[in-house]
């Protein structure tokens, strides 16, 4: 197994500032920047654009965006723009999301079906699917489509959680899964644990 390292940003800091750290970090050797996509900060995409047009090597993305908030089409599109910019380097990670209420936005009913649906659907639209997506969550009808072709149709996909049954989830249908700074050894243990579950489950 590699070990790889990378580091997230929050929105707080200038346009400018962003061009600096990303080489930094880049300069460093890190593996993977990110940027947190939290209401009330400068939003993810534009700022990974900027990076990516600055950096040559390390890869990006979103830390993490919410299908609760924006639907996954949308989110699929500036992915696919963000890997274009990059020449590949994209990355992407999706989760239920939080500060809902300050949307006025109730939680999620079904948490699990729409990130399993955000997932599919996004790679629904990578692989230029002429064919309708109906979720219980989320649908396409079959004409929504990229009207441009997508640099990669596997770009990475994550899923964040603290939980097991996301984990679980994610083993079953995404290529990693992130979990939070904050959390202990031994939960983030079982954590992979349940991640191992579902990917065994999936084959």
């Amino acid at each position: 197994m590699t070990l790889k390292f990378s580091i997230d940003l929050n929105g707080m800091y200038s346009v400018s500032e962003y061009v600096r750290i990303a080489k930094l970090v880049e300069d460093y050797g890190f593996d993977e920047v990110h940027v947190v996509d939290d209401l009330g900060y400068r939003p993810a995409w534009p700022t990974l654009a900027l990076i990516a047009e600055h950096t040559s090597r390390i890869k990006l993305g979103p830390w993490l965006i919410s299908p609760r908030i924006v639907h996954p089409a949308y989110h699929a599109a500036n992915l696919a723009e963000i890997d274009e910019i990059s020449e590949g380097r994209a990355v992407c990670c999706l989760g239920r999301g939080g500060f809902m209420d300050m949307l006025g936005l109730e939680e999620p009913d079904k948490p699990l079906s729409m990130l399993r649906e955000s997932v599919g659907l996004i790679r629904h639209l990578f692989a230029s699917e002429a064919a309708p997506f109906e979720g219980k969550v989320f649908s396409a009808r079959h004409d929504m489509g990229f009207r441009f072709s997508p640099l990669r149709s596997n770009i990475p996909l994550m899923i964040g959680t603290f939980g097991s049954q996301t984990a679980r989830l994610a083993g079953e249908i995404a290529d990693g899964f992130l979990v939070s700074c904050v959390t202990d050894r031994d939960y983030v243990q079982s954590l992979v644990a349940s991640f191992n579950t579902g990917a065994k489950e999936s084959g």
